[in-house]
């Protein structure tokens, strides 16, 4: 699957991460080691157990364990040496030991954490052939606890991010690295309700011959997640404000196409988190709805106590056309802040907005520009004014062509 030197440095890598968790599960490791020592194993499985451990050709590893993985624990000292080859083995010895586990179902304490050191390897070295067979493996565990679902989702969460474009496979009904990641997160059910938002753009790629997988894996998240905008909308009411906020600014991406989300956004107007509340004024200009509502709650976060909150606000209002003149004029205001980022906001949201009041804007941004020490915010402040000015010559041409 992958070159000698790749295969060397993933199993090293592998027998490194997993060596914490080794100290962290002695006690498993113990009892695996004296399993092993209470049993008459198999000889033909103690040979294959020898080949795998200790053997300087990879053929004959691979072989070995390709046999073993056949086998199954019907055999006398099956599991038990295997996962004696996990605490004890090279990290190929774990690798192999945990995925013919996996066949069976067999002692996920004890392959999941090789499994998911694997996952991450491959996606650091980009080795999606070793990646696909740890999922695939990963995916043979029906049941996990909650303990080792929390260990496994951000790593599968991370295989959706990272194999969008380079492992996409969407010429072949086969599962890939992707699809056998999605394959795993259905078996955990709600608890993999922190996947959906990384799922939900997958859920509009219909042309995708592994789109059936990704719908009946968020089917079984959560029955409600029928569509992207559905998936989202689930995702607004996650624990974690790190998906809520992502949950926000997808939906804002969307445009005008999510409105139907315009209900759920607008209950996150109190969230304990100011990222959220600031991402929430922020998509409420981008959906482009005026109603009586979204102008309240605009009004709601423009006396936020977060200042950076409320730069999201007065933006959104001008947006949307409430009050622009007024409201541009506050935008403006916090070009001179004390914080940096409430000004890179600000220079980022005039130069959206500012051309309503061309001169004023560009006047105030070449004032913020002499004076600002960040450099991130002057190259912004010159983008704002450029940007305007480009706004502006356009609306010229226009003119022009219409005479």
């Amino acid at each position: 699957m992958s070159g000698d030197n790749n295969k060397d440095h993933i199993g090293a890598i592998v027998k490194a991460r997993t060596f914490a968790v080794q100290k962290i599960s002695s006690n498993l490791a113990q009892r695996a080691i004296q399993d092993i020592e209470r049993l008459t194993t198999d000889p033909h499985i103690s040979e294959l157990i020898r080949q795998i451990g200790g053997s300087s050709d990879w053929k004959v590893r691979e072989l070995a364990w390709i046999e073993l993985r056949k086998m199954g624990p019907t055999y006398r000292g099956w599991a038990e040496s295997l996962r004696n080859l996990i605490y004890t083995g090279d990290g190929w010895s774990r690798i192999f030991s945990a995925e013919a586990l996996s066949r069976f179902s067999c002692n996920p304490e004890d392959a999941v954490p090789v499994l998911t050191a694997t996952i991450e390897v491959c996606l650091d070295r980009k080795d999606y052939g070793w990646g696909w067979l740890a999922c695939g493996a990963l995916a043979n565990f029906k049941l996990l606890d909650s303990k080792l679902v929390e260990q496994v989702l951000p790593v599968l969460i991370r295989v959706i991010e990272e194999t969008a474009c380079d492992n996409a496979n969407v010429s072949s009904d086969k599962l890939n690295m992707r699809g056998y990641s999605i394959l795993a997160l259905g078996h955990y059910g709600n608890l993999a309700k922190p996947a959906l938002v990384k799922l939900a753009p997958l859920l509009e790629h219909r042309d995708d011959p592994l789109w059936q997988t990704y719908f009946d894996t968020a089917q079984k998240i959560d029955p409600r997640a029928k569509s992207q905008i559905d998936a989202l909308i689930v995702s607004l009411s996650s624990r974690d404000a790190l998906i809520r906020g992502e949950a926000v600014c997808s939906i804002a991406k969307l445009g005008t196409a999510s409105i139907s989300a315009i209900p759920e956004l607008l209950s996150l107007v109190n969230d304990d988190i100011s990222d959220v509340r600031r991402f929430l004024a922020i998509a409420l200009g981008k959906l482009g709805q005026r109603t009586s509502e979204i102008v309240s709650v605009l009004n709601t976060l423009a006396h936020d106590a977060d200042d950076s909150v409320k730069v999201g606000a007065f933006y959104s209002l001008v947006c949307l056309g409430d009050d622009q003149q007024s409201n541009l004029h506050t935008v403006l205001g916090f070009l001179s802040h004390n914080d940096p980022f409430v000004r890179h906001l600000s220079a980022r949201a005039v130069g959206e907005i500012g051309a309503i009041d061309k001169d004023n804007t560009i006047s105030c941004l070449m004032r913020a520009l002499r004076l600002e020490d960040h450099s991130r915010n002057k190259d912004l402040m010159a983008e704002s004014i450029e940007k305007i000015r480009e706004k502006q010559r356009g609306q010229a041409s226009k003119i022009e062509i219409n005479l």
